[in-house]
């Protein structure tokens, strides 16, 4: 709906356009976009000379080439004859394939109205050096009733553009017939016919100026001829009429010439100037019975091509964050979305059916867009892309792209600190709140301990031994560092602290030991061996050994030991049995096993 209004608007003020002397369209260079049908198309308009560069994706244009309008003819004497009608520019229309970057642009001017100079508007031209010149000839000038030359216009050798109406004198001009050309549609028609009264010289008319498309009309008494109809287009998308014909000049007080429709000018009455062609259409221009007539309305060249449905934006790999960088899934909250459009065309991202962020502008040379985004929030986002050119309709990609912005960093589980009994392997089994890769990164204990990343699974290399430190410092705390992150590439880390406790253990004590054999009276040693630290205490067949009821362990764990100096008072079996008394409250008394001795009678007298 919003786009008819605009369409229709644009017809209005064109329209108008071509009723007012002097105006000049929209100038050049800046691309306008809309839909007909179900194609979307750009069109670039010029009103003065430049060059077309071809937009990347371009290979076919239709064009419209619109030559200056002719002047229209005044009148040489102050109280007779009255001039015809200036020719409305020639018109050229067709589709053309382009390859080259540039293409030159050439504008005609309408023809001046200085006096009553022979010759005709500028032509205009589209020119390039893979296709062959479009050219259209300007139309011709109204006559000033001077002499049989001055309303040569499109009758010379550069046939094409519509002819000049004739003036109103004794020689009834009638110019402008023409050599119509070999093109179609073609370029321009004849000039009318003047009117001359001999007896009134109020009556005298001129004839109106040839259009694009209709011949100029016949002057009629007392009545300038109407100009000839122009060509009508909707390449900018509204049906627009060029290369009118000017009407002509009469010496009554009304009944001036009708401008031919497609911006010619309307011719002057008795005293009256008329009205000039409309530039940017390439009217003609009216004629009149005062000294000068209006001059002809500039030309126009206007190009249009069909635009292409921009891509599927893109999330580039350097902004896809986390393990893959092909799954839309990111961490940053501000990026470039990426993709190709036709050159030149504005670009806008939509999420879903809002504009987000703002646009950006396909290189004209490789199409390229870079639409950048910001201050995004944490969710699910459906990209698009419409591309426009100056405001006008926007042609949407043909797919859209799901992107999900994470921000929130993993959950990892158990927390840092970890208190684990002594003599067992497994610590624990980490894991994340959501998908997410772990691995071991750092720690000073790390070499301890395997970390399984599939299962989460810890646990040390050797069991601890709380009474045997094999951490680092030897303070009992193994320190390792966690690492998990995110599809998306968010990370947390944690600093593990496995803190070894100490459990009560069984103490082992062994059976009492002698080297060599037992002798009445002769010092033994007697040796046990303990895990424990502590007080050893020595019994012979139940009874207490005085001097060894208290024998401190030496040594070290898990190997101390505990001597007695025995010296047997009787021979015979004796049964040794040793008790400990540890000094660590984490192990338990116990009694070894006991030995058996034989005690023999000494060999050798003292």
């Amino acid at each position: 709906m919003k786009l008819r209004a605009r369409l229709a608007l644009t017809s209005l003020i064109l329209s108008c356009l071509q009723l007012i002397s002097g105006v000049v369209p929209t100038a050049a260079n800046a691309a306008i976009s809309y839909l007909s049908s179900s194609t979307y198309f750009a069109y670039e308009l010029y009103t003065s000379n430049g060059s077309w560069s071809r937009p990347y994706g371009v290979t076919s244009v239709d064009y419209l080439v619109v030559a200056g309008g002719g002047r229209g003819g005044g009148s040489q004497h102050s109280t007779h004859y009255a001039g015809g009608g200036g020719g409305g520019g020639g018109v050229r229309s067709g589709t053309l394939s382009v390859g080259q970057s540039s293409y030159t642009i050439t504008v005609g001017s309408g023809q001046t109205a200085t006096a009553c100079s022979a010759g005709r508007g500028g032509n205009s031209s589209l020119a390039g050096t893979d296709i062959t010149t479009i050219s259209a000839t300007g139309g011709g000038s109204g006559s000033c009733n001077t002499s049989t030359s001055d309303g040569a216009g499109g009758i010379d050798g550069n046939s094409g553009g519509s002819g000049g109406g004739g003036g109103a004198q004794v020689y009834a001009k009638t110019f402008g017939a023409g050599n119509f050309g070999n093109y179609t549609p073609t370029e321009g028609f004849a000039g009318g016919t003047a009117i001359l009264d001999t007896g009134n010289a109020t009556n005298q008319a001129g004839g109106g100026g040839g259009g694009a498309t209709q011949a100029g009309a016949n002057a009629t008494t007392g009545c300038g001829g109407k100009g000839g109809n122009g060509f009508t287009s909707s390449i900018t998308g509204s049906s627009l009429i060029y290369g009118g014909g000017g009407g002509g000049g009469t010496r009554m007080n009304a009944c001036g010439g009708t401008a031919g429709t497609g911006g010619g000018g309307t011719g002057g009455t008795n005293g009256a100037q008329g009205t000039s062609g409309s530039n940017g259409f390439g009217g003609g221009g009216g004629g009149t019975s005062l000294a000068n007539g209006n001059a002809g309305g500039g030309g126009t060249v206007i190009i249009r091509y069909a635009i292409s449905n921009p891509d599927t934006p893109d999330l580039p790999a350097i902004s896809d964050t986390g393990e893959s960088n092909t799954d839309h899934i990111t961490n940053q909250t501000s990026f470039s979305l990426t993709g190709f459009a036709t050159g030149g065309a504005t670009v806008q991202i939509y999420n879903g059916a809002s504009t987000i962020g703002s646009a950006c502008t396909a290189n004209m040379t490789t199409g390229a867009y870079s639409c950048a985004l910001s201050g995004l929030s944490a969710g699910t986002f459906t990209f698009s892309a419409r591309a426009s050119f100056g405001a006008g309709a926007a042609i949407a990609s043909t797919s859209s792209l799901t992107v999900i912005v994470d921000t929130t960093m993993p959950g990892i589980s158990p927390a840092a600190a970890i208190s684990l009994a002594e003599n067992q392997s497994s610590i624990t089994t980490i894991s994340c709140n959501e998908t997410c890769t772990l691995v071991m990164t750092a720690g000073v204990d790390s070499a301890s301990v395997t970390f399984t990343p599939i299962t989460g699974v810890l646990v040390f290399k050797n069991a601890p031994d709380f009474e045997a430190p094999g951490d680092v410092g030897s303070d009992r705390t193994y320190a390792l560092t966690i690492r998990g992150t995110d599809v998306a590439g968010n990370i947390t880390t944690v600093n593990y602290v496995v803190t070894i406790t100490n459990v009560n253990e069984n103490s082992v004590l062994g059976a009492p030991s002698v080297a060599g054999s037992t002798m009445k009276g002769v010092r033994t040693d007697l040796v046990v061996t303990s895990n424990a630290p502590g007080k050893v205490r020595f019994f012979v067949d139940g009874k207490r050994i005085a001097n060894c009821l208290a024998i401190t362990t030496t040594g070290s764990y898990p190997n101390y030991s505990a001597t007695c100096r025995w010296n047997p008072a009787a021979t015979g079996r004796r049964t040794l049995v040793a008790s400990i008394t540890p000094s660590d409250s984490s192990f338990s008394t116990i009694s070894s096993p006991s030995s058996i001795f034989w005690v023999q009678k000494r060999s050798s007298a003292r």
